[in-house]
């Protein structure tokens, strides 16, 4: 004998069965409706590509009849440059041996100079320097002088106050009534 389920059983079966089928179905839709995004998206992403191509396409034409009439105007003005060349060289070439000639002593004269001047200023950095260490000395002396004559007047005040203190103290005493 074949065991047949039971009735509740079938029933159970084909519940969970088509739960699974709506679960799914559901997960379905969701990557369905999430791809149908994308995909709008990337017609809208394709969309602007194709604007920006023809925008880009429009800008290479008006660039390259620019260059083209720039390339004409250049072969003329560089025809018209080549002509003038060698008068130009020559001038040039007259113009560096005046230059040469003239500025050149005048090179050697300030470099000289320039010489001598950071000579004398080092030289005055030096006696300075000297003048500053001698100055340096005199405040040293002055400040010990300072303090010699400093002591010497509290020793004249320290004995004129002891010699105050010991005559008054061998003096008799005075009666103001007197």
């Amino acid at each position: 004998m074949i065991n047949m389920p039971s009735d509740n059983e079938v029933m159970v079966l084909i519940y969970e069965t088509v739960q699974k089928q709506l679960g799914q179905i559901k997960d379905s839709r969701v990557v369905m409706q999430t791809l149908t995004n994308r995909v709008g998206e990337l017609s809208r992403t394709i969309d602007a590509i194709s604007a920006r191509t023809d925008d880009i396409s429009s800008r290479l034409e008006s660039l390259e009849k620019t260059v083209h009439s720039l390339d004409l105007n250049s072969s003329r003005a560089l025809k018209s440059v080549n002509s003038s060349n060698t008068q130009l060289k020559d001038t040039v070439n007259a113009m560096r041996q005046t230059i040469d000639n003239v500025t050149n002593p005048s090179v050697t004269l300030i470099s000289r100079n320039s010489r001598e001047l950071k000579d004398t200023v080092r030289d005055m950095r030096s006696v300075h320097s000297s003048v500053m260490d001698e100055f340096e000395q005199y405040e040293i002396r002055l400040v010990k002088l300072e303090d010699s004559i400093d002591k010497m007047l509290k020793n004249q005040l320290l004995k004129a106050e002891l010699r105050q203190a010991s005559e008054t103290a061998f003096e008799p005493e005075r009666k103001d009534d007197e």
